[in-house]
C-alpha cells in the first residue's frame, strides 16, 4: 500500500515537473513571438509609410 503511494507521489511530481517545464517553454516562445510581431509590425509600417524625399 505504501509503495502504490510512494508510485503515485513520483507520478505526481513528474507531471507537475512537465508541467511546469512545458509552461517555461510557452512563455518563451510567447515572448519570441510577441517580439517577432512587434518587430513585423513595425517593418511593416516603414514598407507603407510614403517617401518624402
Amino acid at each position: 500500500r505504501s509503495v502504490s503511494l510512494e508510485h503515485q507521489q513520483r507520478s505526481l511530481d513528474s507531471s507537475l515537473t512537465h508541467a511546469i517545464m512545458a509552461a517555461r517553454n510557452m512563455k518563451k516562445v510567447s515572448h519570441r513571438m510577441a517580439h517577432s510581431l512587434a518587430s513585423g509590425l513595425h517593418s511593416t509600417h516603414f514598407l507603407t509609410s510614403p517617401c518624402t524625399y
